[in-house]
């Protein structure tokens, strides 16, 4: 009788032993999942990666993390754009011109310049900023671009179209047609077009567009002096 009652505290014991363990392997599971194993700024964890919904600390050891989900910071290239792309601490690092200040619209980058250039000159400068001059797709990024350039206390601005292979065929440096046909032409496509009246003229003298004070298109010599926008498209 004596030797059941121990062999009776044996089992008891060894059960709690058991129990004991297994509810602090579980704990240690349940603490693991809740700070989603990393440390970095905002690593990629995060929810697709096993983290806890609303921790800044997901699965990397970086400033982008290296586990698990996708919100971490994305590094790239500067450019002139006024953010820092490269995530040194400093916005457009060394890569906008002299005179020229970085804005964004749309997730595109530009470079208005005060610096006032032929259109040679600023659409090289363009390209050493690693952008073309600007091309307005619609009347909403016209507006900006001229509100910005005006609060800036920048006037006339080059534009990126011209006419100088095809006189009446406009195109944008990128290759985009946007009118054929001189002053009685037409858009092409159905793109977008801003023409301030009796423009484009059809002069032959005259090659380049330009976007006056009032946020409209002329046809201008391109040997004038004016400032300018770049943009990364």
């Amino acid at each position: 009788m004596l030797r059941r009652i121990h062999s009776f505290a044996l089992i008891a014991s060894l059960a709690a032993v058991a129990c004991a363990t297994s509810e602090a392997v579980d704990e240690g599971a349940g603490d693991a999942a809740a700070t989603g194993g990393g440390t970095g700024i905002a690593g990629s964890g995060g929810l697709s990666g096993g983290g806890f919904p609303g921790k800044v600390d997901g699965g990397g050891g970086g400033p982008t993390g290296s586990g698990g989900g996708s919100g971490g910071v994305s590094c790239s290239a500067e450019v002139c754009n006024g953010r820092d792309d490269d995530c040194d601490g400093k916005a457009d690092n060394g890569v906008c011109s002299p005179g020229c200040t970085g804005q964004e619209y749309l997730e595109h980058g530009y470079s208005f310049c005060s610096t006032t250039k032929e259109l040679s000159d600023a659409a090289a400068d363009c390209i050493s900023q690693k952008m073309r001059l600007t091309r307005p797709n619609d009347a909403a990024e016209n507006d900006w671009l001229r509100q910005t350039a005006t609060g800036m206390g920048l006037g006339a601005l080059w534009l990126g179209a011209t006419d100088w292979t095809t006189e009446g065929d406009w195109s944008f440096p990128d290759g985009a047609q946007v009118w054929t046909g001189g002053q009685n032409g037409s858009v092409v496509g159905g793109v977008y077009t801003n023409w301030a009246q009796k423009h484009p003229t059809g002069s032959g003298s005259n090659d380049c567009m330009q976007m006056n004070a009032a946020g409209e298109w002329s046809e201008v010599s391109c040997k004038q002096s004016v400032a300018y926008v770049c943009e990364d498209y």
